[in-house]
């Protein structure tokens, strides 16, 4: 699996990228935040999934996600962020975001999420997020 970790905060880039690289049926991780040519830089880098923040400097997931299904690419798409994005969800899966992880979770969690959604890439799976009071969100 090959991941692209798009977010504006170097130090959360940094420390995914780090918890994702001691697993081993991930076999590379690239970075980047959302200059003009983020879009570009995900599709040259050949990744198979992207992990976006919701919320970005330039632009948001949502609008990521858009020019790159646009586009034709075929990558599964998780969106990162907090709880409080839950609001989003029908936003998510109308942009084209495969699934949701939760910032607020442990690193076990955040890579169990990660390949769940790659392995159910375009199912659009929601279900595995809870807010903070544990109710299942679902579409």
């Amino acid at each position: 699996m090959r991941i692209f970790i798009l977010d504006d905060c170097e130090i959360l880039r940094l420390s995914i990228s780090i918890v994702l690289k001691d697993e081993e049926r991930i076999t590379s991780v690239e970075t980047g935040d959302s200059r003009d040519d983020a879009c570009r830089r995900v599709l040259q880098s050949g990744c198979d999934t992207l992990l976006v923040g919701l919320r970005l400097r330039n632009t948001n997931a949502l609008e990521i996600a858009r020019q790159l299904r646009t586009a034709g690419a075929n990558i599964c798409i998780v969106a990162l962020g907090f709880s409080t994005d839950l609001n989003d969800v029908q936003a998510m899966y109308q942009a084209g975001i495969d699934s949701f992880v939760s910032l607020s979770c442990d690193n076990d969690e955040l890579i169990s999420g990660v390949l769940s959604a790659r392995r159910k890439q375009h199912t659009y799976d929601f279900s595995i997020t809870a807010s903070y009071d544990n109710t299942l969100m679902l579409p």
